[in-house]
């Protein structure tokens, strides 16, 4: 029995399988915590933790991949990978039948896409996608029954995988570029406007600037303080013509002026001096006079000083809710400008940045042709069939002795009959030409 299954292991691992090759690229992945040329990337390097690195191996599986390894290569018409190129043989096709049905009719183009889709599924049943523990290394192995073509295959996703890697960059920087730009004019012309404003309203106003504004508000304290002392005097001046006003005695009003020349005479009136009455009575009259005067005069003043301080007020509340538009202006102008400086920046970094992309992986190794094929290993087949009829050539003694009716010792005779066992024939041989074989 274990001859047996050794010839049948045999058969098939000699004859009847098909021998599979595998060849194995390796890809490394790459982190960048600084950006290329001191320029900040559109898109940011890959990290290095457990979430990237199973991202890339989902990447690396995608059907999006594979489909670019399926139409750069072909396969959609190998026979390996499209089944629909196979010969159907009866028993498949009526499997085919009873499983599924007659299929309804589809177009050119359906049936290219239905028979593309069923090659990716094919190729990546072929395909395994590893990540060496503890690394940022990743191993692509392909399996076919030719070894060219799994080296070939290798190669091709992983270069297809850094070219992927290079166009999603490039695409993301061609995006950001043309949103940039458009961006930077926008907000060149939005800085154009405002500085206009600005120019419109210094020519449209008799703006003056901040020092002088200050200037114009000392002016205005000085014409208040002013306006303040005439108009005590103003008011000093018809105290002392009301004064004269209530009094009827020419030594009381002149009193009540409280002018020097005037009280001295009055002494010279108290003195009797000839002709000092007569004098203090012009005096008081000429005094009287030029006080009316004096009191006119400063209340034109006061007129004036009021006139001028109110409107010296509205000139600086003026030229104070001008200034304070002019400032909303200018530094709108300016945030307008630095804004628009720092998007044509971005733009002149992001457009030098579509010649120096560099992709998140590199190739460590090319797949190599493989020499021999990596299944069916003919000798574990071998040490398997060996073991396995072993096994059943056991179980089949074991089953046979279980079976067996007869007796084998003169025990198992003497306990079925019940009486001693007296003699026994013993083992005769016989002589061969090869030697002796038993005789039972």
């Amino acid at each position: 029995m274990t001859t047996a299954a050794i010839l049948a292991g045999g058969v098939y691992a000699f004859v009847v399988a098909t021998p599979v090759y595998r060849a194995t690229s390796v890809v490394m992945l790459e982190t960048r915590e600084g950006s290329v040329a001191g320029l900040d990337s559109v898109l940011g390097g890959l990290a290095a933790d457990t979430s990237a690195v199973n991202t890339e191996v989902e990447v690396l599986r995608g059907r999006t991949l594979m489909g670019r390894v399926v139409d750069e290569l072909g396969l959609a018409g190998d026979a390996e990978f499209n089944a629909a190129l196979r010969p159907v043989d009866l028993v498949a096709g009526l499997r085919a039948t009873i499983m599924g049905g007659v299929a309804a009719p589809q177009s050119p183009e359906e049936e290219a896409a239905t028979n593309r889709a069923a090659t990716i599924s094919a190729l990546l049943e072929s395909v395994a996608v590893r990540n060496v523990p503890n690394s940022l290394v990743f191993q692509i192995t392909v399996q076919s029954p030719s070894a060219g073509k799994a080296a070939s295959i290798a190669d091709t996703i992983a270069r297809l995988y850094i070219d992927d890697q290079l166009k999603v960059r490039f695409d993301a920087t061609e995006v950001a570029t043309a949103w940039l730009a458009t961006r930077v004019a926008e907000l060149r012309v939005a800085f154009e406007n405002a500085d206009a404003r600005v120019r419109d309203f210094r020519n449209a106003t008799s703006l003056i600037d901040a020092e002088t504004l200050a200037g114009m508000d000392r002016q205005l304290k000085e014409t208040r303080r002013r306006l303040q002392q005439i108009s005590e005097q103003v008011v000093a001046k018809e105290d002392v013509l009301a004064r004269m006003a209530a009094l009827r005695d020419p030594v009381d009003r002149a009193a009540a002026t409280g002018d020097e020349a005037l009280m001295r005479l009055v002494g010279r009136v108290h003195s009797g001096e000839a002709g000092a009455e007569a004098q203090l009575l012009t005096d008081l009259g000429r005094f009287q006079v030029q006080t009316q005067q004096d009191r006119d005069r400063l209340a034109l003043q006061v007129q004036s000083l009021g006139e001028a301080e109110k409107s010296l007020s509205a000139d600086i509340e003026r030229q104070s809710q001008d200034l304070a538009e002019l400032e909303i202006l200018e530094r709108e102008s300016e945030a307008s400008r630095v804004l628009y400086e720092h998007f044509q920046t971005r733009l002149n970094e992001t457009s030098a940045q579509q010649g120096i992309q560099k992709a998140d992986s590199r190739i460590l190794s090319d797949a190599v042709v493989p020499s021999a094929p990596s299944a069916p290993r003919k000798s574990l087949v071998l040490a398997m069939a060996a073991l396995l009829g072993l096994m059943l050539g056991a179980a089949i003694v074991l089953l046979r002795e279980t079976m067996a009716n007869r007796i084998r010792t003169s025990r198992e005779l003497e306990e079925l009959t019940g009486r001693a066992v007296l003699a026994q024939v013993p083992l005769i041989r016989r002589r061969r030409a090869r030697g002796f074989w038993p005789i039972w």
